[in-house]
């Protein structure tokens, strides 16, 4: 099951300030702020060890198209394999409103299991 979106720094504020409040348990400060009694109970026994509310930094540089786009390149590429990476790009980049390059796409068909174009299946003559 994966995991669902990160603290924002107000949202671990207010279960930090709940909590030093006194009068609400894990379950009720998770039912306040809507997220998992394991998250509140995780942000809470981090904050008593160390006094740290801050996420940790992530390793690495983020990927530029997110989840949504990668399933839309894979749709446009469905509806016409043989397609080249080039003419597959700038059509991609006008339907987004960020520009990627040809070896980006490249490498995201190739991670979905698109390695180059599909050859048409020839007829077999007797």
């Amino acid at each position: 099951m994966p995991r669902a979106t990160e603290l924002t720094d107000f949202e671990r504020g207010m279960i930090v300030g709940l909590h030093l409040g006194g009068k609400h348990t894990h379950k009720e400060i998770a039912a306040i702020v809507r997220r998992s009694k394991g998250a509140v109970q995780g942000l809470i026994e981090r904050y008593i060890d160390g006094g740290f509310t801050t996420a940790t930094q992530r390793s690495g540089r983020s990927s530029k198209l997110s989840k949504r786009d990668e399933r839309q390149l894979v749709r446009e590429v469905k509806k016409d394999r043989s397609i080249t990476p080039e003419p597959l790009t700038e059509a991609f980049n006008k339907s987004l409103t960020i520009s990627v390059s040809s070896r980006t796409v490249q490498r995201t068909l190739h991670n979905y299991g698109f390695c180059r174009r599909v050859a048409k299946k020839k007829a077999i003559s007797n």
